[in-house]
């Protein structure tokens, strides 16, 4: 409850996608199947709603955040901006570095960069000085959009292998355990991945350098090899 008072959008969607993955929710079972619908179904009853009332950009409260939660489509996919103007600016701006990024990665040799990026000290060019700081940036290092941000540094290989590590991780709810601790365990690591699979998108996820599931990670990881080797060691 603490973590949606907080009013972020990024927060509550991942307190969801947690719960209902410890829970199982997550897993392609008919249970799970079933909650998936129901929630993409209240997400697209929920969106009809604000798209047929009117909020006001710099609301703040609860309207605020609706406000916020309805550009969010926008605020990814659409980079078409007026740089003149800062309240279009911020609304689209994950979507506009995005598709400088994507843009700039084919000017190298044979388009190389593509396949293998253009290094983890590549600059992403906005063209033209954009207010983030009182100086201004026209460069930039880091982008809120971790799909672009991996495919500009490290290519398409290394954007299958970040999609690989999420996939291994999901796969991790399918694995059969007679210990309820495992279990749960194990569907948590499956909720990681989808969480991944979600904030990557909006504020670089595993990439962010202020983020710590990657210890949780860590953590879950080293409790199942504990595990393990203690049943293995009891069996002997």
């Amino acid at each position: 409850m603490s973590f949606i008072c907080y009013m972020s959008r990024n927060i509550t969607v991942s307190t969801i996608i947690i719960f209902m993955g410890i829970n199982g929710y997550l897993a392609t079972t008919k249970k799970g199947l079933l909650y998936m619908f129901g929630f993409f179904l209240f997400i697209t009853l929920f969106y009809t709603y604000l798209f047929s009332i009117d909020l006001k950009r710099g609301a703040t409260g609860l309207e605020g955040f609706l406000y916020k939660v309805k550009i969010a489509p926008a605020e990814i996919f659409d980079s078409e901006i007026n740089i003149e103007d800062h309240s279009d600016l911020w609304d689209h701006w994950r979507a506009y570095e995005a598709q400088k990024a994507f843009e700039q990665i084919y000017d190298t040799p044979i388009f190389s960069g593509l396949f293998i990026g253009k290094g983890t000290g590549s600059l992403v060019d906005l063209e033209f000085v954009a207010p983030l700081n009182e100086e201004g940036m026209q460069y930039i290092t880091v982008l809120h959009n971790g799909y672009s941000y991996i495919t500009f540094k490290a290519g398409i290989i290394g954007l299958i292998m970040f999609l690989l590590f999420l996939l291994i991780l999901y796969m991790q709810a399918y694995i059969k355990s007679s210990h309820d601790k495992i279990i749960i365990i194990n569907y948590f690591l499956s909720s990681i991945a989808i969480y991944y699979m979600f904030t990557t998108l909006i504020v670089s996820g595993a990439y962010n350098p202020r983020d710590f599931v990657g210890i949780i990670i860590g953590g879950l990881l080293a409790i199942i090899n504990y595990h393990y080797k203690i049943n293995k060691t009891l069996d002997a």
